[in-house]
């Protein structure tokens, strides 16, 4: 896969479930086994890439951080934490009605909504599912994995 990063500076990251959630998870300080989350978010800073979503990825979301977080103790607080972050996600409307009139067996209405909206912003599309990602690109739509984007190397101009 060859990408100009340079040409990335003007698209969002338009982020599905899990990258979202590990992205979350990791700015309240709650550790995952999966730990891209930090690293991705610094990733996409250094790369001048803001985020961006929909109301289904932030409905999906917003269920594991219950079921996952919900027994802590100190819930509370970090529901606070996790209403903080999602604050600077933007939200993109997809269109309800638009969107559900798109759901198929393979891909709920939150994929439908990404690749929806993929298709009309400019966006880099962020799944680990490889059947969204690989639909989207079908689609010529800019889609990784979070591996995928941070295995890229970004040229910040500095000699090492």
């Amino acid at each position: 896969m060859s990408i100009e990063e340079k040409s990335l500076v003007r698209f969002k990251a338009l982020v599905d479930t899990k990258p979202l959630y590990n992205i979350v998870v990791a700015q309240i300080g709650v550790r995952r086994n999966i730990g891209y989350g930090e690293e991705l978010l610094k990733y996409l800073r250094k790369m001048g890439l803001s985020l961006a979503s929909t109301w289904p990825v932030f409905t999906e979301t917003l269920y594991f951080i219950y079921r996952d977080l919900g027994r802590r103790r100190d819930f509370s607080s970090k529901l606070e934490d996790v209403k903080r972050v999602l604050q600077y996600v933007e939200e993109i409307n997809a269109g309800f009605h638009s969107v559900l009139s798109r759901i198929t067996r393979d891909f709920d209405i939150a994929d439908t909504a990404l690749l929806e909206l993929a298709k009309k912003v400019p966006v880099i599309l962020l799944s680990e599912d490889h059947k969204l990602v690989g639909k989207a690109r079908s689609m010529g739509i800019t889609a990784l994995t979070p591996y995928e984007l941070l295995s890229l190397s970004i040229d910040d101009g500095k000699d090492t």
